[in-house]
């Protein structure tokens, strides 16, 4: 008897803890992507330059249309999947594409970009989720069995203009 009551003491416990995370958890994702821990202390510009290396030949699909995809991840939750804070569709041309970001508030951004070859705005995987298309993460972070750490692709964006450069991989 005495176990008995000790164990629906547990379970009530339990369900109550188990409630709180769960709204707070439903809280942190109503406020959107980036929303949870970013705060506003001023806007800026991000100009993200992403070239192919040199000796490698692109596919002509690559050229038509705009077919440079970059995305910006706030948060290490966000990462690499999305949904991401902002996503910018541009044209890649002359072995290179400019994506420009404006009015985003100061902080940290993981940077990835992928070339759509296909057109169908998403990134092509094979075998064991490698993917097939062309991809490049901030400060030109290497992946290694999976994609890169959140930490090692995040871009400090001060007040005013920043600038970053990072190189597509034809693998």
């Amino acid at each position: 008897m005495r176990v008995a009551r000790h164990s629906q003491q547990f379970t009530r416990r339990y369900l109550a803890s188990l409630a709180v995370t769960s709204v707070s958890l439903l809280a942190v994702a109503c406020q959107g992507p980036g929303r949870a821990s970013k705060v506003d202390a001023g806007t800026a510009r991000l100009t993200v330059e992403v070239t192919a290396p040199r000796g490698v030949e692109v596919p002509p699909a690559a050229l038509d249309g705009d077919r440079l995809l970059v995305a910006l991840a706030a948060d290490s939750w966000q990462w690499p999947s999305g949904p991401f804070d902002q996503r910018v569709r541009c044209r890649f041309s002359d072995r290179s594409g400019t994506a420009m970001f404006d009015e985003l508030p100061v902080g940290s951004y993981a940077v990835i970009a992928f070339l759509d070859l296909d057109g169908d705005g998403e990134l092509d995987r094979g075998a064991f989720g490698v993917p097939i298309e062309p991809i490049a993460y901030g400060n030109d972070a290497v992946p290694r069995l999976g994609p890169p750490a959140f930490k090692s692709c995040l871009v400090e964006v001060g007040p005013g203009s920043t600038k970053t450069r990072i190189t597509l991989r034809f693998e």
